[in-house]
C-alpha cells in the first residue's frame, strides 16, 4: 500500500479493520452487550461508568491496545521523520498518518505503506518488540498477546511495590494465570532466539533484517525487510516452522496448560520445604 500512504480512507479503514480483528471476539461481545445495557438504563449515559462495566479482560485489552498503538506511532515518527526514503519528504500530517498505519499493522496484518527495507535499524528493532507482543487473545493477531504482556508488567510493578498479590482494577490475578503468562513469554523468547541464531548462520544478511524476519514470522505479521526472496532452503524451513508455531502456539499452550490444571485439580501434590536460592 505504498502508493496509498497519504490516502486518508486507506489510513482509516485498513487500520480500523486491523484493530477490530486484533481486539478479539470476546471483547467485541462484551463491549456490545455492555453498551446495550447502559443505553437501556434511564440515567444519563456515562463513558466512565461504561468502561467500569466492562469485564477485566476487556479493560486490559482496550488499555494495552491503545498504549501500544500510541507508543508505536510516536516511536515510528521519531525514528523516521527525517528519513527521506520513508516519510522524511512528507508533510507533518501525512507523516502521522503513515506512522499510525505502520504502528497498527505491526499487530498482525503485514500491510506496509513504506519500504520496510529502507527503515533505519533502530526502527526495525522497535517494530520487532511490538510485533512480538502482538494482538489480543481470541483474535486474529499473533505474538505472545497483549494480556500476557500486561500480566508480566503488572507482576513486576507489584514486586517493586512489595505486594504479595498481583492486582489491577480492584481484582486479583490468579497465580495460575501469572505462571502461564511467564511460560508463554519464555517459550516465545526461546523460539525467537534459537531461530535467529540458526538464521544468522544460514543467511548472508544484516543481523537486524534476520531478527525482523524471524519475529515477523513468529508473530504472523507478514512484514519483510526484503529478505524473504533470498532465503536459503534452511532459512525458508525455519521461517515456515516459526509461522506455524506462531499461529497455533500461544492458543495451544493456553489450552494445554488449562487442561493439565483441570486434570490435576483433584490431585494432592507433595508439599516440600522451601529452599532458598539467590536471584539477580
Amino acid at each position: 500500500l505504498i502508493g496509498y500512504q497519504t490516502n486518508i480512507i486507506i489510513n482509516l479503514v485498513i487500520p480500523g479493520l486491523i484493530i477490530m480483528g486484533g481486539l478479539g471476539f470476546i471483547v467485541w461481545f462484551d463491549v456490545m452487550e455492555t453498551i446495550k445495557k447502559e443505553y437501556k438504563k434511564p440515567s444519563k449515559f456515562n463513558y466512565r461508568h461504561l468502561f467500569n462495566s466492562f469485564s477485566l479482560h476487556t479493560k486490559i485489552v482496550l488499555i494495552m491496545t491503545s498504549i501500544l498503538l500510541f507508543i508505536g506511532m510516536v516511536l515510528f515518527y521519531l525514528c523516521e521523520f527525517y528519513n527521506p526514503d520513508t516519510i522524511g519528504k512528507l508533510n507533518f500530517l501525512d507523516q502521522l498518518q503513515v506512522s499510525f498505519f505502520q504502528s497498527t499493522t505491526l499487530r498482525t496484518a503485514g500491510f506496509a505503506s513504506v519500504d520496510i527495507a529502507s527503515l533505519y535499524p533502530y526502527t526495525k528493532f522497535m517494530m520487532c518488540i511490538i510485533m512480538f507482543i502482538g494482538g489480543s487473545p481470541a483474535g486474529t493477531a499473533g505474538g505472545i498477546k497483549t494480556v500476557t504482556f500486561a500480566i508480566s508488567i503488572l507482576m513486576v510493578y507489584n514486586i517493586y511495590h512489595g505486594r504479595k498479590e498481583v492486582t489491577v482494577f480492584s481484582r486479583r490475578i490468579p497465580k495460575r494465570l501469572i505462571i502461564r503468562s511467564f511460560a508463554i513469554i519464555t517459550i516465545g523468547i526461546s523460539l525467537a532466539f534459537i531461530s535467529i541464531f540458526i538464521l544468522s548462520i544460514s543467511e548472508n544478511a544484516p543481523f537486524i533484517d534476520i531478527m525482523f524476519e524471524a519475529v515477523s514470522a513468529f508473530a504472523t505479521v507478514g512484514l519483510s525487510a526484503s529478505l524473504t526472496p533470498s532465503l536459503t532452503g534452511i532459512g525458508k524451513i525455519i521461517i515456515i516452522i516459526l509461522m506455524y508455531i506462531g499461529r497455533i502456539g500461544p492458543i495451544t499452550l493456553i489450552i494445554s496448560f488449562a487442561r493439565r490444571s483441570y486434570i490435576n485439580a483433584g490431585k494432592k501434590e507433595v508439599q516440600y520445604t522451601d529452599g532458598n536460592i539467590l536471584l539477580g
